[in-house]
């Protein structure tokens, strides 16, 4: 039942007693006198108490005030600093220096191997002398490289420094063509041999150096 309903109801009960009190002085005038006071007062009192019950269903009805609490955001975290890269400075001739990783340093760099007669399994024989340039008494040097793969087979000759006879130099590089057994490596090599040709003495060979090459 709502404040409004139980309200009507208790003024439709107080009507309704006032009536039959009302009707009970016509018919008993004199004995009904004091009762009557007291039911007015009664009356009265239940009026009263309801409009007390109204005043607390009134406080009773009004709603709470609900303070939320504020969400306090959670402070950004400051991101790291980015590193700063610094560029290169360019070399005065506009190329870039080149970087040589760790540990790489020894595939671009020979290695030695001495004079080279520890790669050398068949010493050819000393080249012959030409005919023709013996009778003319032509003498001379060949420095020659040659170039060995890693199996110990011929790759090439190349002639580093000539004796200014090209029959000599020929004949200083047909001999290791033909007469010479190179050995097997794990990387390409090569061996440079001076050959001599003087008309004091036979023709001979000396082993001068020798390296690995990329």
């Amino acid at each position: 039942m709502t404040v409004s309903e139980r309200r009507n109801y208790q003024v439709a009960v107080l009507f309704a007693l006032i009536f039959h009190l009302s009707l009970a002085l016509v018919v008993f005038p004199m004995q009904l006198l004091t009762i009557s006071s007291g039911v007015e007062e009664m009356a009265v009192g239940i009026y009263e108490l309801s409009d007390f019950e109204l005043e607390d269903q009134a406080t009773e009805a009004k709603p709470e005030l609900i303070v939320k609490a504020e969400k306090q955001k959670p402070k950004p975290i400051p991101s790291p600093a980015k590193p700063v890269v610094h560029a290169n400075p360019k070399p005065k001739n506009g190329q870039p220096d080149q970087i040589v990783k760790p540990g790489t340093e020894h595939l671009n760099s020979p290695i030695g191997l001495g004079d080279g007669s520890g790669m050398v399994i068949g010493f050819g024989r000393p080249p012959y002398y030409p005919k023709n340039a013996e009778n003319e008494g032509s003498e001379g040097q060949v420095l020659v490289r040659v170039f060995v793969k890693k199996d110990g087979s011929l790759e090439k000759t190349e002639i580093k420094e000539k004796s200014g006879d090209l029959r000599l130099d020929n004949a200083a590089v047909n001999s290791l063509k033909r007469e010479w057994i190179f050995k097997p490596n794990t990387e390409d090599y090569y061996i440079d041999i001076l050959f001599s040709f003087s008309m004091d003495s036979r023709p001979g060979y000396k082993l001068i150096d020798s390296a690995t090459r990329p």
